[in-house]
């Protein structure tokens, strides 16, 4: 005869401590990259909110998670389905101007966004970032994540002029925030600027690029361990060939180039060129971007040729968009 607990249902606040246990346990496996222990404990914490929350929060949560693991693990099929499970239930357990129901659009965005399937991706963070604004205001602290999303995936989109002004959003929080030399605002910096160098005014960019570059020399060991760190959970939820993943290897580079350590910063440049490369086709205007970077980086390794090389790719692509009047 199987122990009494096993078959009589367990109080709801018990099973809610329960479902926290498998469902926290997951996330920190599927940030490390344990896939396989972080399934086995989201269909745990999913078992579990079917039996005491089935149209409830821990659902919603439990299905969203699980979904993005199934993206990153290339499983398109079974990863929407459990989103399109989520998506109604969200309606229900929340209030519609209620901010967590937010959080709970933008983790369905990320399984889009890792999917690289870009307007739902779009829709839904800007669904959330709505419902954010609304109850909390324009500049809140607590718009950070949705802006950021937002900023990314319309740069994937190359909706330049909007993903610029979202990220000199997060640009202005982050500074009243955090302050101005904070190594977040750095990254922000960055962003700001690469926009500016794809929208091709290098001269513009050079500004708020200097500017990063003096606040990463300024950058403890524990903001790099932190970079290196966000490097890593990027390359696990995104997948190590995301746009996303290039992103934060920029980062990483420009720590290494504000030492003055170029010899280190290069490689991590050019895989972020590598994965633009492959993600967004040889013709985008992000990839000029990076081949401008790469072959900045290369100059001053004193590797002229290559540098001229990737230079004159980047012009050739600047002069296709010019010839199309724009575009990607």
């Amino acid at each position: 005869m199987l122990p009494l607990v096993l078959v009589t249902p367990m109080p709801a606040a018990a099973q809610s401590v329960l479902w926290s246990t498998y469902f926290l346990s997951g996330t920190r496996a599927f940030e490390d990259g344990r896939f396989d222990q972080a399934e086995r404990l989201y269909q745990s914490a999913l078992k579990e909110a079917e039996t005491f929350a089935p149209n409830g929060r821990p659902m919603v949560m439990s299905l969203l998670s699980f979904a993005r693991l199934y993206a990153v693990r290339g499983k398109w099929g079974p990863g929407e389905e459990l989103v399109r499970r989520a998506l109604p239930l969200i309606e229900t357990a929340w209030k519609p101007t209620d901010v967590d129901a937010a959080r709970a659009l933008s983790m369905a965005a990320s399984f889009y966004l890792v999917q690289r399937t870009y307007p739902p991706a779009s829709s839904l963070t800007r669904a959330a970032l709505a419902i954010v604004e609304n109850a909390l205001g324009a500049a809140h602290a607590d718009l950070l994540s949705y802006l950021s999303q937002l900023g990314e995936i319309t740069r994937l989109q190359a909706e330049y002029p909007e993903s610029e002004a979202a990220f000199r959003r997060v640009l202005m929080i982050r500074e009243r925030e955090w302050g101005p030399n904070h190594p977040g605002v750095s990254s922000t910096l960055i962003d700001v600027a690469l926009l500016q160098q794809i929208r091709g005014d290098r001269a513009e960019a050079a500004g708020p690029r200097a500017r990063a570059l003096a606040i990463l020399s300024r950058t403890s060991l524990e903001a790099e361990r932190q970079y290196r760190r966000t490097l890593a959970v990027m390359e696990n939820v995104m997948g190590r060939a995301h746009p996303s993943v290039a992103r934060a290897l920029y980062d990483l580079a420009a720590l290494e180039e504000s030492a003055e350590h170029y010899t280190e910063a290069e490689p991590l440049a050019a895989r972020a060129l590598e994965i633009l490369q492959e993600a967004l086709g040889s013709d985008h205007l992000y990839l000029a971007a990076g081949l401008e970077n790469q072959a900045a980086l290369l100059r001053k390794l004193r590797r002229d040729r290559q540098a001229q090389t990737l230079e004159a790719r980047a012009q050739a692509i600047r002069a296709h968009h010019a010839q199309q009047g724009g575009g990607r």
